[in-house]
C-alpha cells in the first residue's frame, strides 16, 4: 500500500513559519520558539490540507523535535525517542508550491504496517 506525503525539511518549514509571520497570516507559529529544537536533518509531514478562503492553503503539519523541547509529545521508534509537536500553517498557493515537496511513501515496507 503506498500513500502521498507531503514533506517538508528544517529549511522549508523556517521558510513557511517566516511567511505566515511576515504575511499576518491567522495560523501561524513562532518560529523562534521552535527553531532551536528542530531535529537535525528533521523531515516534516503534512498531516491535513485545506484550501483557506480560496487564496492559500491551511496545513497541519507534524514537525519533528528534539526531545528537549518543552511539551513535545515522545514517540516511540524502536526504542528511540522521537520528539514531535504539531503546527497549523496558513501558506500562500505560490509559496507552498516552490516549498512543499510530494513524497510515495510505503508505509508497508516502511513501518511494517
Amino acid at each position: 500500500m503506498s500513500n502521498f506525503d507531503e514533506v517538508i525539511d528544517n529549511d522549508g518549514l523556517i521558510s513557511l513559519m517566516k511567511h505566515a509571520d511576515e504575511s499576518g497570516k491567522n495560523r501561524r507559529a513562532e518560529a523562534e520558539s521552535i527553531i532551536p529544537y528542530l531535529e537535525d536533518g528533521g523531515v516534516h509531514i503534512c498531516t491535513v490540507r485545506l484550501c483557506h478562503n480560496e487564496c492559500e492553503w491551511r496545513a497541519y503539519w507534524m514537525v519533528r523535535v528534539k526531545t528537549e523541547m518543552p511539551m513535545c509529545s515522545i514517540l516511540e521508534d524502536d526504542g528511540a525517542e522521537l520528539g514531535m509537536i504539531q503546527v497549523w500553517l496558513d501558506t500562500d498557493f505560490d509559496v507552498w508550491d516552490s516549498t512543499v515537496k510530494t513524497w510515495n511513501v510505503d508505509y508497508e515496507r516502511t513501518f511494517g504496517a
